[in-house]
């Protein structure tokens, strides 16, 4: 009967490292119900490659599409265990692209800029969602089942948009992005240049300081990697 014990808890054990990378490892393109819950896991509350020190914020995202895949590369997110949100998104094909930027914060940003690179040989009409608009969604963040905490939605009105080429710059017309802040960026994409590009990649970078000292942690995000900072 020991032995039987045994042999059943060994199995429970080789179950649940099996289902671990999974978890933990959940791909960066994937809407997966699993991406908020990899928090829970060792490993995933920690977006190191997307924190400054002091009150600075350095935010970063890509996304690259191809002919055959497309896929989001990296991002910030509180799946991720930040304190906010820069992601880049798309869908489509290099004949025909869609690309949309998603930013969110829970902490005021002052000096916030965001700026974003896009593929050459494109001729691109960015726009703001409307500040009434209901939608925000994050890749990383199974939104589908729980609202998200940004609710203080900006519009063209609180925001400039400067087009130079391919990269776009937004500004927040009073300097900061308040609490709870989040804005929508999109494109409408002009006729794709002759040859068609076999890959290409969009990144986005937010900076700014924390308006207010609490909430510096020595990095870019305050990374406390709790799973109640997805809820708000």
């Amino acid at each position: 009967m020991v032995k039987l014990r045994l042999a059943a808890v060994v199995a429970s054990a080789a179950i649940i490292v099996s289902a671990a990378p999974a978890t933990a490892l959940a791909s960066p393109g994937s809407a997966s119900p699993w991406g908020s819950l990899g928090e829970l896991w060792p490993g995933k509350t920690k977006n190191p490659e997307n924190k400054s020190k002091g009150c600075g914020i350095d935010w970063n995202s890509s996304a690259q599409m191809t002919s055959t895949n497309s896929k989001i590369l990296g991002g910030v997110s509180p799946a991720r265990g930040d304190d906010g949100v820069t992601e880049v998104q798309l869908w489509g094909s290099p004949g025909a692209p869609n690309w949309r930027v998603v930013v969110a914060t829970d902490h005021a940003i002052k000096d916030f800029q965001l700026k974003v690179t896009l593929p050459e040989g494109y001729t691109y009409a960015p726009s703001i969602g409307a500040a009434d608009s209901p939608w925000f969604a994050v890749d990383e963040l199974d939104n589908r089942h729980a609202p998200v905490p940004w609710q203080n939605v900006l519009g063209s009105n609180d925001l400039t948009v400067t087009q130079a080429g391919r990269v776009t710059t937004v500004k927040v017309k009073d300097n900061v992005l308040d609490a709870k802040g989040r804005f929508v960026l999109s494109y409408a994409v002009a006729a794709p240049p002759t040859p068609i590009p076999a890959s290409m990649t969009t990144t986005a970078r937010s900076t700014g300081k924390y308006q207010n000292a609490k909430c510096c942690a020595g990095n870019g995000s305050s990374g406390n990697g709790s799973v109640g900072s997805i809820f708000g």
